[in-house]
């Protein structure tokens, strides 16, 4: 599986640190003039805030780890005689390549048509290591699941991975109440449906949202999981916020005692560049 900052990249955040409001509402329905800002040279930069805290009520938030990410359209590819958009993502934090992402932005949609993630980026707990459980998954540090939520294959080698057929990040045009299957990978799926739409206030200026609500099926019963939440924030400047928050286990039951606690992984729009100009 992959994720991507558009799916975040950047397209790959919380109320800490913008705020919402649910009017004026700016933007027809349907605005069959949206499209997602993909040309060369656009470039995105998050906050990212992992936190998390126990189950009990009132238990205070720790923050785990902060640290800032980066995502540039470089280029296009050739993939056959098909041309594709490329996106890169860095985490500056260590200035770790995280991963690079090739898209086709269609008439009605969005598309990633292949990915690339960092090799190694993801640790699997080997016997005897704790571990963080999510969504039946487990991992080294709780925040790589945020990737791999959003569809982000976990791997420890370079390769690209083709989605065949291409998987559809954003719908055009947005309308509130669309829900489309994002991801069927049997027996997980993920869907994305437009919420609603927000007028949200960052540092770097306020923004026409449209608000996309992730949702998981684990098991194939069709029943999405309650125990994790999604939420993107996009407008024609990209995507501006997102919010991933749930409720775990850690341990093994052996070395380490299980133990259930709350997360939230936060990105924030900080800066960007769109057409030339920094924003």
């Amino acid at each position: 599986m992959k994720i991507n900052y558009l799916s975040l990249p950047c397209f790959g955040l919380f109320i800490l640190f913008s705020g919402c409001t649910s009017d004026p509402i700016l933007d027809p329905e349907p605005n069959n003039d949206f499209r997602y800002p993909m040309e060369v040279g656009n470039r995105w930069v998050y906050s990212q805030v992992y936190s998390q805290a126990d189950t009990a009520a009132g238990s205070m938030w720790s923050v785990i780890e902060r640290g800032i990410d980066t995502c540039e359209v470089t280029g296009t590819d050739l993939f056959g005689s098909v041309e594709l958009i490329r996106l890169e993502q860095r985490f500056t934090g260590d200035d770790r390549h995280i991963g690079t992402d090739w898209y086709s932005n269609r008439e009605d949609g969005l598309y990633t048509h292949a990915y690339q993630s960092a090799g190694g980026y993801y640790g699997n707990p080997a016997p005897g290591q704790k571990r963080y459980v999510i969504g039946g998954k487990s991992f080294l540090k709780p925040q790589d699941a945020t990737r791999w939520l959003m569809g982000d294959a976990i791997n420890s080698s370079d390769e690209i991975y083709y989605e065949n057929p291409p998987k559809r990040t954003y719908v055009y045009p947005p309308v509130t109440g669309f829900k489309w299957l994002f991801r069927d990978n049997d027996p997980i799926t993920m869907n994305k449906t437009y919420v609603s739409q927000e007028i949200v206030s960052t540092s770097v200026g306020e923004f026409n949202c449209w608000v996309i609500k992730w949702e998981w099926d684990f098991n194939g019963d069709s029943i999405p999981d309650s125990d994790i939440q999604g939420y993107d924030w996009i407008a024609r400047e990209g995507l501006i916020k997102r919010l991933f928050s749930g409720e775990s286990t850690t341990g093994d039951g052996n070395n380490y005692p299980i133990e259930h606690f709350r997360w939230k992984h936060i990105y924030t729009l900080t800066s960007y560049r769109i057409d030339g100009v920094n924003h």
